[in-house]
């Protein structure tokens, strides 16, 4: 059985080292049991912590909006992907992480809070009661 934990970063945050600090803790608490899940954004920071992931040898699984390009690591299958955009993919990508996700970290920068993707899933992580940690 794996223990799935989802890990957003907003937009502004930087700090690295305590992201890849607490993938680590994940890791050594976990063992073979720990599932990571992401929705890529793109960004570099969520580039440089999915290849982090990926390069310790933890199960990773991205989560996209069904109007991106498929990678290796998302969790549906291909045909999900690649369709033209629909605002409702956006819903239908966050319900759809926060439903496979035990517990979510969320990294957010101060600059960050009350707005973006982060804020957004937070609310819906306090409604659902899902487990949460919250570093800044």
């Amino acid at each position: 059985m794996s223990y799935n934990i989802g890990i957003i970063v907003s937009e502004n945050y930087s700090n690295t080292r305590k992201i890849k600090e607490e993938i680590f803790k994940l890791k050594e608490g976990f063992k073979n049991y720990l599932t990571i899940y992401m929705i890529n954004d793109n960004s570099f920071l969520n580039i440089i912590v999915k290849k982090f992931i990926i390069d310790l040898g933890i199960d990773f699984k991205e989560i996209l909006k069904y109007d991106e390009n498929y990678s290796q690591y998302c969790v549906n299958p291909s045909y999900f992907y690649n369709k033209k955009f629909r605002k409702e993919y956006f819903h239908i990508r966050n319900k759809e992480f926060i439903k496979l996700c035990k517990g979510i970290y969320f990294f957010i920068d101060k600059k960050d809070e009350n707005k973006g993707i982060s804020d957004i899933l937070l609310k819906e992580v306090i409604k659902k009661n899902k487990d949460k940690i919250i570093l800044n």
